[in-house]
């Protein structure tokens, strides 16, 4: 983490993917249940999104959602909401309209209580980029 914290991101995602590769099942101290994993996980997909390296984000990402489906932060909230939300943070970046509208859906559709870290909601951010999206570049 301190990789991440220095913003050295390359070095950050190999230390991230050790983790995960070497202590797959290694939870919080204190914690028996929580799973280190999961966020290492998410970690290397914003550290790809820092880096401009959007579709390797995405997978990075989709990992989380897809291995991790009910990992939590350590405030009980939800990790893969988040990540379903930065998959279409990163479609976005690379301007892939349909995907990033249809990733930010995925979130209303799968996620419809979750919320940030500060209690706002995620689906009404994610509904923001679709209106967004559909103003802005409507389908052809």
């Amino acid at each position: 983490y301190s990789y991440f914290e220095a913003k050295d991101y390359n070095q950050a995602i190999l230390e991230f993917q050790t983790t995960i590769d070497n202590y797959p099942a290694s939870t919080w101290p204190g914690e028996s249940e929580r799973l280190i994993a999961p966020l290492a996980q998410f970690y290397i997909g914003y550290c790809h999104a820092k880096l401009a390296q959007h579709s390797e984000a995405i997978v990075a990402y989709q990992l989380v959602i897809d291995n991790y489906y009910d990992s939590t932060w350590s405030d009980g909230r939800g990790v893969p909401p988040e990540a379903q939300f930065r998959i279409g943070d990163n479609y976005r970046a690379l301007e892939f309209w349909p995907e990033a509208r249809a990733a930010y859906q995925l979130v209303i559709d799968n996620y419809p209580g979750s919320t940030w870290w500060d209690g706002s909601s995620i689906p009404e951010s994610a509904q923001y980029w679709i209106t967004w999206i559909d103003e802005n570049h409507p389908p052809s």
